[in-house]
Protein backbone atom coordinates (compact mmCIF):
# COMPACT_ATOMS: atom_id res chain seq x y z
CA UNK A 1 0.00 0.00 0.00
CA UNK A 2 1.57 3.55 -0.84
CA UNK A 3 2.13 6.05 2.12
CA UNK A 4 -0.14 8.92 2.16
CA UNK A 5 0.90 12.19 0.67
CA UNK A 6 0.62 14.00 4.11
CA UNK A 7 3.49 11.17 5.26
CA UNK A 8 5.94 11.51 1.63
CA UNK A 9 5.59 15.38 2.04
CA UNK A 10 7.65 15.54 5.37
CA UNK A 11 11.45 16.72 4.98
CA UNK A 12 14.35 14.71 5.94
CA UNK A 13 15.74 15.63 9.46
CA UNK A 14 18.99 16.33 8.64
CA UNK A 15 20.68 16.82 12.17
CA UNK A 16 18.98 13.18 12.89
CA UNK A 17 20.85 11.48 9.74
CA UNK A 18 23.95 12.62 10.67
CA UNK A 19 23.65 11.68 14.01
CA UNK A 20 23.15 8.40 12.76
CA UNK A 21 25.94 8.03 10.69
CA UNK A 22 28.00 9.38 13.60
CA UNK A 23 26.18 6.19 15.26
CA UNK A 24 27.28 3.62 12.28
CA UNK A 25 31.39 5.42 12.09
CA UNK A 26 31.33 4.47 15.94
CA UNK A 27 30.16 1.05 15.51
CA UNK A 28 32.18 0.04 12.59
CA UNK A 29 35.35 1.16 15.23
CA UNK A 30 37.01 -1.63 17.64
CA UNK A 31 35.48 -1.35 20.96
CA UNK A 32 32.43 1.02 18.98
CA UNK A 33 35.43 4.18 19.73
CA UNK A 34 36.62 6.85 18.04
CA UNK A 35 38.26 10.47 18.04
CA UNK A 36 36.06 13.61 16.35
CA UNK A 37 38.78 13.55 13.50
CA UNK A 38 38.43 9.78 12.78
CA UNK A 39 34.77 10.70 12.58
CA UNK A 40 34.55 13.15 10.54
CA UNK A 41 36.87 12.01 8.38
CA UNK A 42 34.62 8.50 7.89
CA UNK A 43 31.43 10.43 7.65
CA UNK A 44 32.18 13.34 6.03
CA UNK A 45 30.73 15.54 8.21
CA UNK A 46 32.68 18.66 9.33
CA UNK A 47 34.47 18.70 13.18
CA UNK A 48 32.19 21.29 14.51
CA UNK A 49 29.32 19.56 13.50
CA UNK A 50 29.80 16.32 14.83
CA UNK A 51 31.78 17.26 17.79
CA UNK A 52 27.92 19.13 18.64
CA UNK A 53 26.04 15.41 17.46
CA UNK A 54 28.53 13.61 19.86
CA UNK A 55 28.09 15.95 22.83
CA UNK A 56 24.37 15.32 22.21
CA UNK A 57 24.41 12.16 21.93
CA UNK A 58 26.61 11.75 25.38
CA UNK A 59 23.66 13.56 26.83
CA UNK A 60 20.86 10.86 25.40
CA UNK A 61 23.35 8.34 27.15
CA UNK A 62 24.11 6.50 24.36
CA UNK A 63 27.57 7.76 24.19
CA UNK A 64 30.46 9.03 26.83
CA UNK A 65 33.31 11.03 26.16
CA UNK A 66 37.02 9.43 27.45
CA UNK A 67 39.00 11.76 28.08
CA UNK A 68 42.40 9.90 28.53
CA UNK A 69 42.41 9.42 24.87
CA UNK A 70 39.92 12.03 23.75
CA UNK A 71 37.83 9.77 22.05
CA UNK A 72 33.98 8.88 22.61
CA UNK A 73 32.54 5.20 22.32
CA UNK A 74 29.49 3.74 22.53
CA UNK A 75 27.22 3.17 25.71
CA UNK A 76 24.85 -0.29 26.96
CA UNK A 77 22.06 1.95 26.41
CA UNK A 78 22.59 1.95 22.71
CA UNK A 79 21.67 -1.91 22.65
CA UNK A 80 18.21 -0.09 23.92
CA UNK A 81 17.48 1.37 20.48
CA UNK A 82 17.57 -2.33 18.75
CA UNK A 83 15.27 -4.27 21.28
CA UNK A 84 11.86 -4.13 19.68
CA UNK A 85 14.23 -5.13 16.37
CA UNK A 86 15.46 -8.08 18.46
CA UNK A 87 11.92 -9.44 19.26
CA UNK A 88 10.41 -8.62 15.44
CA UNK A 89 13.61 -10.88 14.63
CA UNK A 90 12.76 -13.45 17.23
CA UNK A 91 9.28 -13.78 16.11
CA UNK A 92 9.90 -14.39 12.94
CA UNK A 93 11.92 -17.03 13.86
CA UNK A 94 9.73 -18.72 15.97
CA UNK A 95 7.09 -18.58 13.82
CA UNK A 96 8.94 -18.99 10.25
CA UNK A 97 9.39 -23.12 10.87
CA UNK A 98 5.91 -23.41 12.38
CA UNK A 99 4.54 -20.88 8.94
CA UNK A 100 6.36 -23.74 6.58
CA UNK A 101 4.40 -26.44 7.77
CA UNK A 102 1.24 -25.29 8.20
CA UNK A 103 1.61 -24.02 4.31
CA UNK A 104 2.82 -27.73 3.29
CA UNK A 105 0.14 -28.86 4.93
CA UNK A 106 -2.51 -26.71 3.85
CA UNK A 107 -0.98 -25.83 0.08
CA UNK A 108 -2.02 -22.03 0.94
CA UNK A 109 -0.03 -19.42 2.10
CA UNK A 110 0.44 -17.71 5.15
CA UNK A 111 1.95 -14.34 6.31
CA UNK A 112 2.87 -12.87 9.79
CA UNK A 113 2.45 -9.32 9.97
CA UNK A 114 3.48 -6.78 12.79
CA UNK A 115 3.01 -3.13 13.38
CA UNK A 116 4.88 -0.70 11.77
CA UNK A 117 3.36 2.63 13.08
CA UNK A 118 0.06 3.04 11.48
CA UNK A 119 0.12 0.04 9.45
CA UNK A 120 1.44 -3.52 9.70
CA UNK A 121 4.03 -5.23 7.61
CA UNK A 122 4.52 -8.32 6.33
CA UNK A 123 7.31 -9.81 8.43
CA UNK A 124 7.32 -12.96 7.29
CA UNK A 125 6.04 -15.02 4.38
CA UNK A 126 5.71 -18.87 3.40
CA UNK A 127 4.21 -17.30 -0.38
CA UNK A 128 7.69 -18.89 -1.78
CA UNK A 129 7.25 -22.40 -0.85
CA UNK A 130 3.25 -23.30 -2.59
CA UNK A 131 2.35 -23.51 -6.09
CA UNK A 132 -0.94 -21.55 -5.02
CA UNK A 133 0.82 -18.72 -4.60
CA UNK A 134 -0.56 -15.57 -6.65
CA UNK A 135 1.27 -12.85 -5.14
CA UNK A 136 5.50 -13.47 -4.81
CA UNK A 137 6.29 -9.66 -3.44
CA UNK A 138 4.52 -9.43 -0.47
CA UNK A 139 7.26 -9.15 2.18
CA UNK A 140 7.62 -6.01 3.20
CA UNK A 141 4.10 -5.28 2.33
CA UNK A 142 2.22 -2.77 4.18
CA UNK A 143 -0.99 -3.91 5.06
CA UNK A 144 -4.35 -1.58 6.22
CA UNK A 145 -5.32 -1.70 9.73
CA UNK A 146 -9.03 -1.04 8.99
CA UNK A 147 -9.18 -3.28 5.50
CA UNK A 148 -7.87 -6.11 6.09
CA UNK A 149 -8.10 -9.17 8.18
CA UNK A 150 -4.62 -9.34 9.49
CA UNK A 151 -5.29 -6.00 10.69
CA UNK A 152 -8.24 -6.52 12.01
CA UNK A 153 -7.09 -9.33 14.04
CA UNK A 154 -4.68 -7.32 15.40
CA UNK A 155 -6.71 -4.35 16.52
CA UNK A 156 -9.04 -5.92 18.29
CA UNK A 157 -6.59 -7.79 20.14
CA UNK A 158 -3.82 -4.57 21.13
CA UNK A 159 -3.54 -3.16 24.26
CA UNK A 160 -6.28 -0.32 24.37
CA UNK A 161 -3.62 2.11 24.45
CA UNK A 162 -2.28 1.55 21.93
CA UNK A 163 -5.88 0.94 19.88
CA UNK A 164 -6.50 4.57 20.85
CA UNK A 165 -2.73 5.54 19.85
CA UNK A 166 -3.99 4.17 16.43
CA UNK A 167 -7.10 5.42 16.22
CA UNK A 168 -5.60 8.80 16.58
CA UNK A 169 -3.38 8.23 13.66
CA UNK A 170 -5.99 6.19 11.70
CA UNK A 171 -8.43 9.84 12.16
CA UNK A 172 -6.15 11.95 9.92
CA UNK A 173 -5.97 10.30 7.09
CA UNK A 174 -7.96 10.59 4.03
CA UNK A 175 -10.41 7.79 2.06
CA UNK A 176 -11.83 4.87 3.70
CA UNK A 177 -9.36 4.13 6.58
CA UNK A 178 -9.57 7.71 7.71
CA UNK A 179 -13.25 7.34 7.86
CA UNK A 180 -13.98 4.10 9.48
CA UNK A 181 -11.15 5.54 12.53
CA UNK A 182 -13.33 8.19 12.66
CA UNK A 183 -16.61 6.22 13.15
CA UNK A 184 -17.10 4.91 16.87
CA UNK A 185 -19.70 2.72 15.54
CA UNK A 186 -17.79 1.01 12.83
CA UNK A 187 -14.60 0.18 15.25
CA UNK A 188 -17.16 -1.28 18.24
CA UNK A 189 -18.37 -3.56 15.83
CA UNK A 190 -14.97 -4.66 14.36
CA UNK A 191 -13.67 -4.80 17.82
CA UNK A 192 -16.80 -6.90 18.90
CA UNK A 193 -17.34 -9.36 16.20
CA UNK A 194 -13.04 -10.39 15.88
CA UNK A 195 -13.09 -10.54 19.94
CA UNK A 196 -15.73 -13.29 19.74
CA UNK A 197 -15.24 -14.92 17.11
CA UNK A 198 -11.19 -15.24 17.58
CA UNK A 199 -10.55 -14.77 14.12
CA UNK A 200 -11.21 -12.03 11.30
CA UNK A 201 -12.25 -12.28 7.55
CA UNK A 202 -11.06 -10.04 4.91
CA UNK A 203 -13.94 -8.09 3.23
CA UNK A 204 -14.54 -10.51 0.58
CA UNK A 205 -14.74 -13.60 3.43
CA UNK A 206 -17.74 -11.37 4.73
CA UNK A 207 -19.40 -10.76 1.59
CA UNK A 208 -18.53 -7.86 1.28
CA UNK A 209 -16.68 -7.31 -2.16
CA UNK A 210 -19.95 -5.70 -4.23
CA UNK A 211 -19.24 -2.70 -1.66
CA UNK A 212 -15.47 -2.40 -1.36
CA UNK A 213 -12.48 -3.10 -3.91
CA UNK A 214 -10.74 -5.78 -2.82
CA UNK A 215 -7.71 -8.27 -4.35
CA UNK A 216 -9.20 -11.58 -5.84
CA UNK A 217 -7.92 -13.07 -3.06
CA UNK A 218 -9.20 -13.74 0.64
CA UNK A 219 -7.95 -14.09 3.98
CA UNK A 220 -8.34 -15.78 7.69
CA UNK A 221 -6.63 -13.82 10.21
CA UNK A 222 -5.66 -14.34 13.63
CA UNK A 223 -3.98 -12.18 16.86
CA UNK A 224 -0.65 -13.47 17.97
CA UNK A 225 -0.67 -12.25 21.34
CA UNK A 226 2.28 -11.89 24.44
CA UNK A 227 1.24 -10.94 28.17
CA UNK A 228 -2.83 -10.67 27.10
CA UNK A 229 -2.09 -8.31 23.80
CA UNK A 230 -1.25 -8.47 19.74
CA UNK A 231 2.12 -8.37 19.26
CA UNK A 232 1.47 -9.62 15.79
CA UNK A 233 -1.08 -11.34 13.21
CA UNK A 234 -0.98 -14.24 10.97
CA UNK A 235 -3.21 -15.04 8.15
CA UNK A 236 -3.88 -17.71 5.67
CA UNK A 237 -4.47 -16.50 2.19
CA UNK A 238 -7.27 -18.78 -0.30
CA UNK A 239 -9.00 -17.96 -3.35
CA UNK A 240 -12.67 -17.93 -2.97
CA UNK A 241 -13.24 -19.50 -6.48
CA UNK A 242 -10.88 -22.32 -5.09
CA UNK A 243 -12.47 -22.70 -1.47
CA UNK A 244 -15.21 -21.13 0.26
CA UNK A 245 -14.77 -19.36 3.38
CA UNK A 246 -17.03 -21.51 5.35
CA UNK A 247 -14.63 -24.11 4.59
CA UNK A 248 -11.45 -22.38 5.34
CA UNK A 249 -13.28 -22.04 8.78
CA UNK A 250 -14.31 -25.24 9.52
CA UNK A 251 -10.94 -27.22 7.57
CA UNK A 252 -8.13 -24.74 7.88
CA UNK A 253 -8.76 -22.54 10.97
CA UNK A 254 -8.07 -25.64 13.50
CA UNK A 255 -4.53 -25.56 11.74
CA UNK A 256 -4.10 -21.33 11.97
CA UNK A 257 -5.33 -21.80 15.89
CA UNK A 258 -2.82 -24.39 16.52
CA UNK A 259 0.26 -22.53 14.78
CA UNK A 260 -0.59 -19.13 16.74
CA UNK A 261 -0.95 -21.10 20.01
CA UNK A 262 2.83 -22.88 19.06
CA UNK A 263 4.14 -19.45 17.86
CA UNK A 264 2.69 -17.81 21.00
CA UNK A 265 4.11 -20.23 22.96
CA UNK A 266 7.88 -19.74 21.50
CA UNK A 267 7.46 -15.97 22.45
CA UNK A 268 6.22 -16.25 25.96
CA UNK A 269 9.09 -16.08 27.85
CA UNK A 270 13.11 -15.71 28.21
CA UNK A 271 13.14 -19.16 29.43
CA UNK A 272 11.18 -21.71 27.07
CA UNK A 273 13.16 -24.23 25.41
CA UNK A 274 13.42 -22.57 21.72
CA UNK A 275 14.39 -25.49 19.74
CA UNK A 276 11.53 -27.45 20.62
CA UNK A 277 9.39 -24.83 19.55
CA UNK A 278 9.13 -26.17 15.54
CA UNK A 279 6.88 -29.15 16.35
CA UNK A 280 4.16 -30.85 13.99
CA UNK A 281 0.90 -29.72 13.69
CA UNK A 282 -1.57 -32.15 14.94
CA UNK A 283 -5.22 -31.73 14.41
CA UNK A 284 -6.63 -33.68 17.05
CA UNK A 285 -5.41 -31.09 19.55
CA UNK A 286 -6.32 -28.06 17.88
CA UNK A 287 -10.00 -28.79 16.86
CA UNK A 288 -10.35 -28.49 20.61
CA UNK A 289 -7.94 -25.11 20.77
CA UNK A 290 -10.66 -24.02 18.19
CA UNK A 291 -13.96 -24.73 20.17
CA UNK A 292 -12.52 -23.08 23.10
CA UNK A 293 -10.96 -20.00 21.07
CA UNK A 294 -14.64 -19.62 18.67
CA UNK A 295 -16.63 -19.77 22.09
CA UNK A 296 -14.57 -17.38 23.97
CA UNK A 297 -13.30 -15.11 21.42
CA UNK A 298 -9.09 -15.94 22.57
CA UNK A 299 -7.74 -18.38 25.54
CA UNK A 300 -7.36 -17.17 28.71
CA UNK A 301 -4.27 -16.34 28.54
CA UNK A 302 -4.50 -14.36 25.17
CA UNK A 303 -7.58 -12.48 26.30
CA UNK A 304 -7.99 -8.85 26.53
CA UNK A 305 -9.74 -7.98 29.63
Amino acid sequence: MARSTSQAAYRQVQGLLRGISVLRALNSNTGGRGSVAHLSAATGIHRTTVKRLLETLKDAEVVRYLPDSNEYCLTVNVLQLSEGFRDAVWLSEVARPLMQNLTRKIIWPSDLMILDTDELIVRETTHGITPWSFNSRVLGRHIPILQSAGGHAYFAFCSQEERERLIGMLRSRSGLEGARARSPDYLARLIETTRSRGYALSERGEGLAQRFRSNRCNAIAIPICKDGFAVASLNIVYLDRAISTADVIERLLPDLLAVGQRIEAGIRGPDIDRVAVPLPIHLTDSRSAQKRRIAGGRSSSARIG
